[in-house]
């Protein structure tokens, strides 16, 4: 999981300076203003339908295998929520041994029961990049 860069006004951090995604152990009138998964969230007329993010601050050690966990639940193991999806993530941390402190610390905002669409549908469009070439000495 990478740790989310969020300018001044979403974090009492100094600017681009990793912050806390998710809602951290504190009451509301101790963090006046909101993380940045709890914006996305609530943002009204689009946003985020949920976020699972740190509620502190820290390395990413350990991110790997919730990550894993996750993806592999859903697209191997079929699971068809973000509850399972994010239980499965836990469940790979759990299971290196490593980092037991996230298990804690990783919050999903939202409704655990969500499905998840997963159809790919195919970009209708090409996409052409541009190719950048050294010129020779």
């Amino acid at each position: 999981m990478p740790v989310v860069l969020a300018p001044l006004h979403l974090c009492s951090s100094a600017p681009l300076l990793p912050c806390p995604s998710a809602p951290l152990p504190l009451c509301a009138s101790q963090r006046p203003e909101p993380t940045l998964d709890e914006a996305l969230v609530a943002l009204p007329g689009g946003g985020a339908v949920a976020a699972w993010g740190a509620t502190g601050l820290g390395v990413d050690t350990g991110h790997d295998h919730l990550s894993d966990g996750f993806f592999r639940a859903l697209f191997a193991d079929g699971v068809a929520t973000v509850g399972e999806a994010t239980l499965a993530g836990k469940l790979a941390l759990a299971a290196s041994g490593q980092n037991p402190d996230l298990l804690d610390t990783f919050t999903l905002l939202g409704d655990p029961a969500m499905n998840l669409d997963l159809d790919l549908v195919p970009w209708p469009h090409e996409i052409f990049l541009p190719i950048a070439l050294r010129a020779r000495p």
